[in-house]
């Protein structure tokens, strides 16, 4: 399962020039892990939860002290045993990302059982 999350960042006008930016975070899964790529000139900081778990968790904003966990062009494979709450009974995750300056989302996506 191969999962594109874009977000259209923005269009301005640089230097008289009309110029636009996607981010791009791509999450892929198989049964053992979940991987991040980050297509995206920024690095960015992600989240990883399980959805019932993180119901219960109060988040701080990440940009408050902003620490990126995946570089421009990075790959990061997460083994789902890594994933907060993860359980072998669980049902769906929840995946956040920003890079704090233009770009960000979240979506609950569903673990391939």
């Amino acid at each position: 399962m191969r999962i594109k999350i874009l977000t259209v960042i923005s269009f301005a006008l640089f230097n008289g020039c009309l110029t636009s930016e996607v981010a791009e975070v791509i999450l892929s899964q198989n049964k053992t892990s979940i991987t991040l790529e980050n297509r995206f000139e920024n690095p960015v900081f992600f989240i990883l939860m399980e959805t019932s778990f993180g119901a219960r968790v109060n988040l701080s904003n990440p940009c408050d002290n902003f620490t990126p966990n995946l570089e421009p062009n990075g790959v990061k494979v997460i083994p789902l045993q890594e994933i907060a709450g993860y359980s072998k009974d669980a049902e769906s995750f929840w995946f956040y990302w920003t890079d704090c300056k233009i770009a960000g989302n979240s979506e609950t996506i569903k673990f391939i059982k």
